[in-house]
C-alpha cells in the first residue's frame, strides 16, 4: 500500500488599518481613516512545500546562528504602497580553509619549540607532496605558557613549573572539499587530530549581491502588478528603496546536534540505606547540516541541498506612490 503524506496548504489574511504619515512611521487610527494596511501570508505562494520524515533530530536541535522565518508583508495607505521581496540563495564555495591546531609541552620553552617546529614540517612537507602548494599554507603562533603542577609530599601539595606548552595553528587552503579526509589523515601522521574548524569561502560576493538585487525587484514587479489588479489602484512612475537587508550563513554556523535515547529511572525509595550507585553510559551525539528553513521566502534559487552550502538571506523593499 501506498503512504501518502498530507501537506496541509493555510492562507491567512490580515488587514490592519495604519496611516503611514511618513516612511518611517506607522500610526494606528480609526476607520474614518480609509488608508490601508493588507498584510498577506501566503504559505502556498511561495517555495515548493515537501513533506519531510522526523528522523532522530527530532529529540533536540539546536544551532549557532539562527534567522526567523520570514512574512510576506505589503503595506498600503493613502499615498504609499510599500513592496518586500525575500530571496534565499544557496551557493557552493569556491574555495575552503582547514585550521589545524597543535600543542607540545616540554621542560624548556626551546624544546617545546623545536618539536613542534617539527611536526608542522613534516605535516606541510606531506601536504605539499599531495599537492598542497606552499604558498596556500600558513602557520599562526597562537600562545606559550607556562604549565603548573602539584608534587605531593605527606599533606603538602606543593605547586611547581612543569614545563613551557606551546600552541600553533595551521592554516590550509584546498579547493576540493574532499580533500579534507586527506588532510585529516595526514595530520593524524604528525599527532595531529584538533581540526579548529573549516571556513567555506564564495568569492564573487559583489556578482551575488547583484543577483539577489535583480531577482528580488522581479519579485517586487510580479507582486505589485497582482495586487493592483485587484486594487485598481494607480501609482506614480518614481518609486524608492525603503529597505535592504543580506545575511550570510556559513555551514560552520549551520550544524544542529542531537542525541537520540530514551532511559530508565531507578527508584532509590525502594532501597532502603543500601541505595546502587548509578553508572551512566556513554551516549553517541549526532551532528547535522542544518539548512535556514525556506517556507516564507517569495523564492529559493538552487533549493535541493546535498551537502553544506552557503546561504544568502535577502530582503528587499521598494515604496511606490500612489497616484492621487
Amino acid at each position: 500500500m501506498r503512504n501518502i503524506t498530507r501537506l496541509q496548504i493555510s492562507i491567512r489574511v490580515q488587514i490592519i488599518f495604519f496611516q503611514i504619515r511618513n516612511p518611517s512611521e506607522k500610526v494606528a487610527f480609526s476607520w474614518k481613516r480609509k488608508a490601508l494596511a493588507i498584510v498577506f501570508i501566503f504559505l502556498a505562494s511561495g517555495p515548493p512545500l515537501a513533506a519531510q520524515i522526523g528522523g532522530g533530530g527530532v529529540y533536540e536541535r539546536k544551532t549557532a546562528f539562527n534567522i526567523e522565518g520570514k512574512r510576506q508583508q505589503i503595506y498600503l495607505s493613502d499615498s504609499t504602497f510599500l513592496v518586500e521581496a525575500n530571496i534565499l540563495l544557496n551557493v557552493s564555495a569556491d574555495e575552503y580553509v582547514a585550521v589545524f591546531g597543535l600543542a607540545e609541552l616540554h621542560p624548556t620553552l626551546a624544546q617545546s619549540q623545536a618539536r613542534l617546529n617539527q611536526r608542522i614540517k613534516l605535516f606541510m612537507a606531506e601536504m605539499m607532496k599531495n599537492g598542497i602548494p606552499s604558498t596556500d599554507i600558513a602557520t599562526d603562533y597562537v600562545t606559550q605558557a607556562q604549565i603548573y603542577d602539584f608534587e605531593v609530599s605527606g599533606n603538602v601539595a606543593q605547586e611547581v613549573l612543569k614545563g613551557f606548552e606551546v600552541k600553533k595553528n595551521v592554516a590550509v587552503r584546498f579547493n576540493v572539499l574532499s580533500q579534507i579526509d586527506t588532510l585529516i589523515e595526514l595530520a593524524a601522521n604528525q599527532g595531529i587530530y584538533d581540526l579548529i574548524k573549516v571556513d567555506y569561502i564564495v568569492r564573487d560576493l559583489s556578482g551575488i549581491n547583484a543577483r539577489l538585487f535583480e531577482e528580488a525587484f522581479k519579485v517586487i514587479n510580479r507582486k505589485k502588478t497582482r495586487y493592483l489588479a485587484q486594487t485598481q489602484l494607480r501609482l506614480l512612475p518614481q518609486s524608492k528603496i525603503y529597505f535592504e537587508n543580506l545575511a550570510q550563513l556559513t555551514p560552520k554556523d549551520a550544524y544542529a546536534s542531537y542525541s537520540a535515547f530514551e532511559s530508565g529511572d531507578v527508584n532509590n525509595s525502594n532501597y532502603r540505606n543500601n541505595s546502587p550507585t548509578t553508572v551512566l553510559k556513554r551516549k553517541m551525539k549526532t551532528f547535522y547540516f542544518q539548512a535556514l528553513d525556506s517556507s516564507g521566502y517569495d523564492e529559493v534559487i538552487n533549493p535541493v541541498i546535498l551537502a553544506p552550502v552557503v546561504q544568502f538571506s535577502y530582503t528587499l523593499g521598494v515604496l511606490f506612490e500612489i497616484a492621487p
